[in-house]
């Protein structure tokens, strides 16, 4: 895209927005090679007191542009009678230079009198360093990626399932029937605990291991002695061995 103007009076913001607005076909060059050709034109025709600072002006938009790899980063130092300007971008790794240096045939002053005057015009670029011989000026925040156009809104919009507005239906409230009691009446008792040996046996098992062995032990004590207490059986029923 060439541009014929023969000043940075004539740059106004019909044409930064022409120079901005997206490609309509194969044949239009990008927003972002636009827009570094009318900054290179506005470099080329510049001259003192003659609208150089407007320059600062389409800086602030591209550092709006989301095809930026960074931080829009501008760097102005005097060169006496001329003025030097690099852009740079930062992607919170390292600067990378977004195009070269460009000489201006315009004072320094100018471009630091307009920071002074109207920072809110050069917004969201904020000085980063001002003195006599450097301007140094940083976005303030990064741009978003990409801006989305309405047919990628509706097109993600489609893809979301539909909720439904109907309100849910209240879980019905729990009834608790009453007990029947002449069922409970005719019920069986629970059978009695167990007596007598079984009784016994119950509570060995769920005696510890040592009075377990103890109770053992006086059982077959108990049972030797009765062995012993025993009476001797008749002389004459005794089996005599034969000779």
């Amino acid at each position: 895209m060439q541009f014929s103007f023969s000043t940075c009076l004539e740059v106004d913001a019909a044409l930064v927005e022409q120079a901005l607005a997206p490609a309509t076909d194969l044949l239009t060059p990008p927003p972002r090679a636009r827009l570094l050709a009318l900054l290179q034109r506005m470099c080329q025709v510049a001259e003192p007191s003659r609208g150089a600072p407007r320059i600062l002006l389409v800086l602030a938009k591209m550092a709006r542009c989301p095809w930026l790899d960074g931080v829009l980063i501008v760097r102005v130092h005097a060169e006496d009678p001329y003025t030097r300007i690099d852009l740079l971008t930062d992607d919170g790794i390292s600067l990378e230079r977004l195009c070269p240096s460009a000489r201006i045939n315009a004072p320094f002053q100018e471009f630091a009198r307009a920071a002074r005057l109207r920072p809110d015009l050069l917004q969201p670029l904020f000085t980063d360093e001002l003195d006599d011989r450097r301007l140094h000026l940083r976005a303030s925040e990064r741009p978003s990626s990409r801006s989305e156009s309405d047919l990628q809104v509706a097109a993600r919009s489609l893809l979301k399932p539909e909720r439904s507005e109907r309100p849910k239906a209240a879980a019905p409230p729990i009834q608790w029937s009453k007990p029947n009691e002449a069922a409970l009446a005719r019920a069986e008792p629970p059978p009695a605990p167990p007596t007598g040996p079984v009784r016994q046996i119950e509570q060995t098992t769920r005696m510890p291991s040592q009075q377990a062995a103890e109770l053992v032990a006086r059982i077959k004590l108990k049972k030797q002695q009765l062995v012993e207490e025993q009476p001797a059986p008749p002389p004459d029923t005794v089996k005599k061995p034969q000779g």
